[in-house]
């Protein structure tokens, strides 16, 4: 009986961990785009100096904001040219092209940006550099942050598309754990209760990941024409949420405005509830040894 109870506990703490929640950019992006913004506005904002150093300063720092944003757009870049193809419709690859053409349009802008400063720096004024900062300020607002949105919509939901797999995975493992258990006729009814707990926060995470697909793919993938197969998968995606029983069809009813990013982070938290009952059961177990 305590080689079995040694198995349960190792296979309920082993892969507790493996989750990693999910980002909608990767690091670099985040760290470029939050630098980006805090760079523009100190320029928007400075006060006027006519110092030969503090303009030589100031044209430093939008050179760096310029390559903060190449940065940032050269890693979207990277993460589209990682959808597979061959395993997205032709709705998706539509969609991919699309965006790839507006990070191509985006580097095109910052190069001649680039090429201005580079041009014309040793006559820029103070006030020539805060327009130009102002200028590009606006132009990110109006035609780069919604095709950097949308890219990083898509990914926040593959990655937690990902976690519930995995969290899937992890919870069938410890259901069949807990029917070793109950053969070798140790009291599981503790663990029962527990892991049905799991179970409704699962089919929860899982619905409001759905529902995150079927909103961007109506408000996003499919402005464009949509392919056969995807026609399916979105109306049979449409039915399974607008038959689900659990509370979060009721929550996400009564607030139509929640963003993409709102429901995935309701998903990754419900996820992160389920494996502090994985941890918790990890301890019940430890009791029966």
């Amino acid at each position: 009986m305590r080689t079995i109870s040694l198995f349960i506990l190792f296979s309920l703490l082993s892969g507790i961990y493996f989750y990693t929640p999910a980002h909608a950019q990767s690091d670099t992006t985040k760290k470029a785009l939050e630098d980006v913004k805090e760079s523009v506005t100190t320029l928007i904002n400075a006060k006027d100096e006519e110092n030969p150093n503090d303009i030589a300063f100031r044209i430093e720092t939008f050179k760096k904001v310029i390559d903060f944003s190449i940065a940032e757009t050269k890693d979207l870049k990277i993460k589209l040219f990682d959808i597979d193809s061959k395993k997205v419709g032709t709705s998706t690859i539509e969609w991919k092209n699309r965006m790839m053409k507006n990070l191509d349009d985006a580097l095109e802008y910052y190069d001649s940006e680039k090429n201005f400063i580079k041009e014309n720096e040793a006559s820029l004024t103070l006030p020539e550099i805060k327009t130009k900062a102002e200028s590009f300020k606006e132009w990110r607002e109006k035609e780069y942050t919604p095709t950097a949105d949308e890219i990083n919509d898509y990914f926040l939901i593959e990655q937690q598309k990902q976690a519930l797999d995995i969290t899937k995975k992890r919870a069938e493992k410890i259901r069949v754990d807990i029917e070793k258990l109950k053969k070798a006729r140790i009291k599981t009814a503790e663990l029962e209760k527990m892991f049905s707990k799991t179970e409704v926060l699962l089919k929860d995470a899982q619905e409001l990941n759905d529902k995150a697909v079927l909103l961007f793919s109506t408000t996003k993938i499919l402005q464009l024409p949509e392919s056969k197969d995807e026609k399916i998968l979105m109306n049979a995606t449409e039915e399974a949420t607008s038959t689900a029983t659990s509370t979060v069809t009721d929550e996400v009813e009564k607030n139509p405005q929640l963003s993409i990013k709102d429901l995935v982070k309701e998903s990754f938290t419900k996820v992160k509830n389920i494996y502090q009952i994985f941890i918790d059961m990890s301890n019940v177990v430890r009791k029966l040894l």
